[in-house]
């Protein structure tokens, strides 16, 4: 398959989007699109490949942390690789502050971590705060 094969499809589906009023899914799949733009004769397989090795081990991890919200597992799963990933702390530094919305470039390695898992921890406290005081309202 070829990129011209997957843009074609992606319009179609972006069509749909439009028309059902999904403005933002339709902007995403437009965002893909564009970045395939130039590469419509190319083999599917080798540019999704080259688009993978192109997403940053930032991007990556924030993306995991993100997306694990307040599910502790997945937090860990993803927290683990980070603390044992070779990332340079002024990367973790911009990990941490894409996570936590704050975090110094001068802050350790230990505090940017710890920064990052407090994080997650009050989270997950405001989340059971919200159902506690949900069950205990009857109205």
């Amino acid at each position: 398959m070829i990129v011209k094969d997957l843009q074609r499809a992606l319009k179609d589906i972006q069509s749909l989007l439009d028309a059902s009023g999904s403005k933002k899914p339709a902007g995403e799949i437009s965002n893909v699109i564009e970045l395939l733009d130039g590469k419509t004769n190319q083999d599917l397989d080798h540019v999704l490949g080259q688009i993978k090795a192109e997403i940053s081990p930032i991007e990556k991890s924030v993306r995991e942390l993100k997306t694990a919200g307040t599910d502790e597992v997945a937090f860990q799963a993803a927290f683990q690789q980070l603390k044992a990933s070779r990332l340079a702390k002024n990367d973790l530094a911009i990990v941490a502050r894409e996570y936590t919305g704050r975090a110094l470039a001068s802050d350790s390695r230990e505090k940017l971590l710890k920064s990052i898992s407090t994080h997650f921890y009050v989270l997950a406290y405001e989340r059971d705060s919200r159902a506690m005081a949900k069950a205990a309202t009857p109205w």
